[in-house]
C-alpha cells in the first residue's frame, strides 16, 4: 500500500509540473486555449478513426 501511495504522490507531481510546463510554452492565455481546443479535436478524431477501424476489421 505504502508503495501504491509513493508511485500515485510521484505521477500526480510529474503531471502537475507536465501542465504547468505545457502552460508555460505559450504566450498568452489564448494561444494556451486554443492548443488545448486543437488537442481535444485531434483526440476525438483519433477516436472516431479507431472506432472506424474496429467496425471494418468486425465487419
Amino acid at each position: 500500500m505504502r508503495v501504491f501511495a509513493l508511485f500515485m504522490i510521484l505521477y500526480v507531481l510529474f503531471d502537475i509540473r507536465r501542465r504547468l510546463w505545457e502552460k508555460d510554452k505559450f504566450v498568452t492565455q489564448k494561444e494556451f486555449e486554443e492548443y488545448k481546443a486543437l488537442q481535444a479535436a485531434s483526440n476525438t478524431q483519433v477516436g472516431k478513426r479507431l472506432d472506424s477501424m474496429e467496425s471494418s476489421a468486425f465487419s
